[in-house]
This record gives C-alpha cells, sequence and structure tokens, in this order.
C-alpha cells in the first residue's frame, strides 16, 4: 500500500499546531500551509486536542478513541497522493467515480476512508498490492453504492448520497471508520517487519514505532529525550547492564518466565504461532502503549523490551517469530536463573 507505517508522529502533531496557531492568529501561511489549514477547517472533532487556545501535541489518545492527528495526517498523505498521481491513475479515480455534483473538498473524506479500508483488508490478508491492483480494489470500493451506506439507515433513504447530505458534508462517522481501522492496522504492521533470528537489541528497537520505543522508557522510568535514537541508545544501554539484570528478576512474573524460558531453550527464536500456542495471543492489546500498556503475556515482554516480533527469512521462506535479541539474551538467562532463587520476589510487572 501506499501509507507511510506511521502517520501520527511529532513533527506533524507540530506541523498542526504550528498552522492551527498562524491561522487563529491570522497570520501568513505558506503553500503547505494553507493546505492543512483545510483540512483543519473541514475536520469535525480539532478542538478536543486544544489546550487553552493552542494545540496540545503532547495528548495521549486511547486505541478505541478517535485521534484528530491521525485523521488529518491520513487525509493529508491521500491528499498528497491524488496532487502526485501516484500511483497513476488515483487522481482520475478521485474526480471520476465519486458522486459527480460532489467538490473535491467533500469527495477527500469518503474517499480517505476507502483508501484506508483498502491498506487494512490488505494487511490483514498478508499481501502487497501492485499499484494496479491497488487501483482496481479501490475503485471497486468508491463505486459500490453499499459504501455509503449506514448501519442505520432508514429504507427511503435512496442512496449514499442523501445518507451523506443528511449528515452534513463531512459525516463524522466516516472518520470514525476510518480511524479504528487504520488503528487496528497499525499494530500488526509493526509486527511483521523485517527481523533476524541473530538480531542485537539496538537493531530490534530501530525497528519499531517510536511510540513503543517511548513506552519502554516510560516503563522503565528512563530519563526523558527528546530524539529516538538517543532513547534507543539509553534502553540499550540500561537493559544490557548489571542493573537490568536484577531489576528483570524481580519484575517477570511465572507467566513471562515461562515465556523467556521457552525462547531461550530454542536459541533465542521461535515461531510466533509457537509462542502463541503455549502463552495465549495478543488480544486486546493495542497499539498506543504510552496510554495503555499491553496486557498479555506476550505483550508485557514487548513492553519491557525483552521480545521482538516480525518476519524472518528461516530457510527458503519468511515467517513471523519472536525473538530475544541475541546480545540481550545472557542478560536474560542470568535474569531468569536469579528470579528462581528463593530470595527473589516475583512481581507481575
Amino acid at each position: 500500500m501506499f501509507f507511510p507505517e506511521e502517520l501520527d508522529d511529532k513533527p506533524f502533531r507540530l506541523f498542526v499546531q504550528r498552522t492551527w496557531h498562524l491561522m487563529h492568529n491570522r497570520m501568513t501561511l505558506s503553500p503547505s500551509e494553507s493546505e492543512l489549514a483545510d483540512l483543519i477547517g473541514a475536520l469535525p472533532g480539532v478542538e478536543s486536542i486544544k489546550r487553552g487556545s493552542e494545540i496540545d501535541v503532547s495528548k495521549k489518545f486511547r486505541d478505541d478513541e478517535f485521534n484528530p492527528f491521525l485523521a488529518l495526517a491520513v487525509l493529508w498523505e491521500v491528499r498528497k497522493q491524488l496532487k502526485d498521481d501516484k500511483p497513476k491513475g488515483i487522481k482520475a479515480l478521485f474526480s471520476n467515480e465519486l458522486f459527480s455534483s460532489w467538490s473535491d473538498k467533500e469527495r477527500l473524506v469518503p474517499f480517505a476512508n476507502a483508501c484506508v479500508s483498502l491498506y487494512w483488508r490488505e494487511r490483514h490478508d498478508g499481501k502487497d498490492l501492485t499499484p494496479q491492483t491497488y487501483l482496481k480494489e479501490l475503485k471497486e470500493i468508491v463505486t459500490d453504492p453499499l459504501y455509503f451506506e449506514s448501519d442505520d439507515n432508514e429504507e427511503d433513504q435512496e442512496d449514499g448520497e442523501d445518507y451523506l447530505n443528511a449528515q452534513g458534508i463531512i459525516p463524522s462517522s466516516m472518520f470514525d471508520k476510518l480511524y479504528v481501522e487504520f488503528a487496528a492496522s497499525m499494530y500488526e504492521d509493526a509486527s511483521t517487519r523485517p527481523i533476524t533470528i541473530n538480531v542485537r537489541l539496538q537493531a530490534a528497537l530501530n525497528k519499531i514505532p517510536s511510540e513503543w520505543v517511548d513506552a519502554m522508557a516510560l516503563y522503565w522510568q528512563r530519563p526523558a529525550v527528546r530524539l529516538k535514537r538517543d532513547r534507543i541508545k539509553d534502553l540499550c544501554n540500561f537493559l544490557l547492564s548489571s542493573a537490568a539484570i536484577k531489576l528483570l528478576s524481580n519484575r517477570l512474573s511465572a507467566d513471562e518466565r515461562t515465556a523467556l524460558q521457552l525462547l531461550v531453550d530454542k536459541e533465542g527464536w521461535l515461531q510466533y504461532g509457537k509462542l502463541v500456542k503455549a502463552c495465549g495471543d495478543e488480544s486486546g492489546d493495542g497499539y498506543w502503549w504510552t496510554t495503555k500498556p499491553p496486557q498479555t503475556v506476550i505483550g508485557r515482554l514487548r513492553n519491557k523490551g525483552l521480545v521482538f516480533i516480525g518476519k524472518a527469512p528461516i530457510k527458503t521462506r519468511h515467517y513471523k517469530i519472536a525473538v530475544i535479541p541475541k546480545d540481550l539474551q545472557p542478560i536474560v538467562v542470568e535474569a531468569l536463573e536469579r528470579s528462581l532463587q528463593p530470595i527473589g520476589q516475583e512481581n507481575g510487572g
């Protein structure tokens, strides 16, 4: 698909904050700021990310809560696709296949929702779409009359245009669906990135979202730093230190020790499905770990920075695996040994 892996990042939030400030102080906007201002003006719910008269870039959202930053970022990316006409033909699809009476502004939200729906479907099915297939499947979505129907539509609503007009130019339900579907896919995206069975800790941390690196730093109460690379460096220094051994031995629950021992016995890695069979899946864990840390066994170990999930080349195929980074394995082994000592204090993490 054609979305970046992470949309709601700090640079984009600062872009929103700056544009909002300029808009509401009637200051001159650059061309890109003017484009974003149009989206901000059309998006219901932007007021919820204000603190006083300014935008709060530090605001956190639950997985089931509407996130205006993410909605704006999705609209921004779709608008860029249309502006650049990449993949070739998406601009014509946008202009010609939605209701002819609509303006481009009115078309943008349902079109973005269709793009995200397709992205979620692609990730769920585990396939990568070619540009041609992407356009073909996108066209099938936006030309399907059922796409614009609501579950609670009344029988006398003849088509999607009536429904949208009844709700206003930009129905909030479109954004709700867009956000939920996209947020649901982000967790899987971050869990299928390339990895190797011999990955080292720094490389593994570099592969995961900044949100998860931040959550690990919060869990271990590490000093606040501004850049992801500095946070990763600090986490590596800590997790690979003797101080981490004692803390780990006290914070590992019985089920976490069982999962780690299973990985250690298999030379540090295991096919993900086998680990799930032994320890349970990650159902209920969401993407935003800084506001709602994972509660499953695998999720808790990931949040501690001990286990990483991704797709690795094994012989002639690629498998989704769980792995303890190679340089972290001695730390984990010693922590497991200490946790079994009578003086060890178990904590469910």
